[in-house]
């Protein structure tokens, strides 16, 4: 395994998401530019990924875009 097609449910957290929580929870202030860096990914995608968690109510952003912070509310895992 290991191959993704590109296509998710929402109802299960991927490796990538997982990630980009870990990376969130462990500082709060990371930007999308740092996140796409240091999964690898393009900024459309962690933005993608961090849509969707905002609607599951997973994350959020705290302030604004220069001065706020990632606040994650709950474990999926």
């Amino acid at each position: 395994t290991g191959k993704t097609t590109g296509k998710t449910t929402g109802k299960t957290t991927g490796k990538t998401t997982n990630k980009l929580l870990d990376f969130c929870r462990r500082n709060q202030e990371i930007t999308i530019p740092e996140l796409a860096n240091k999964l690898i990914i393009s900024q459309d995608t962690v933005n993608y990924h961090l849509r969707n968690l905002r609607k599951r109510g997973l994350i959020e952003r705290v302030g604004g875009r220069k001065e706020g912070y990632w606040q994650v509310n709950g474990e999926d895992d």
